[in-house]
């Protein structure tokens, strides 16, 4: 079952980035903040502060390249719902354990959550923490990350 949820969720990560319309490479810089559309990306300090914070064994922060951010993040920035994703990964993986994604504030994150649905194609469905929407794509990695992203948000 793990097995499958994580090739699952790989494959939406990668269909995610399909069919973005950019063919330029800015992924993780400032310049795009890894979005889509226009206006400015919601949450882009909070993203830095929790990257800056987040420490757990085996794992790291890191902006993902175009391409590589959640469906959710890039489906909210379609809808309207400007944000900044950050992927949480296990050595130099590009999948993610879990996805963060940060919204301008509180009820951005709750909007968003409501218009594109709370459900998952995991065991954990996504939770709301204050600016931020977070995912975990199986226990394994929720155990081993709960503590430092608690922490850092």
């Amino acid at each position: 079952m793990r097995r499958t949820t994580a090739l699952v969720l790989a494959s939406l990560a990668l269909l995610a980035g399909c069919g973005s319309g950019s063919d330029d490479d800015k992924g993780g810089t400032a310049e795009n903040d890894g979005q889509q559309g226009s206006g400015k990306p919601g949450g882009t300090a909070e993203a830095q502060a929790f990257i800056a914070c987040f420490k757990a064994r085996g794992y790291r922060a890191v902006k993902p390249a175009s391409g590589q951010e959640s469906l959710f993040a890039l489906e909210a920035g379609r809808k309207g719902f400007p944000n900044t994703p950050v992927n949480v990964t296990t050595g130099n993986e590009v999948i993610a354990a879990v996805y963060l994604i940060f919204f301008e504030n509180g009820d951005k994150a709750r909007q968003a959550l409501d218009e594109l649905g709370r459900s998952t194609v995991g065991d954990i469905p996504p939770q709301q923490r204050g600016a931020a929407v977070l995912a975990y794509t199986g226990e394994e990695h929720k155990a081993g990350t709960e503590a430092a992203i608690n922490r850092c948000l």
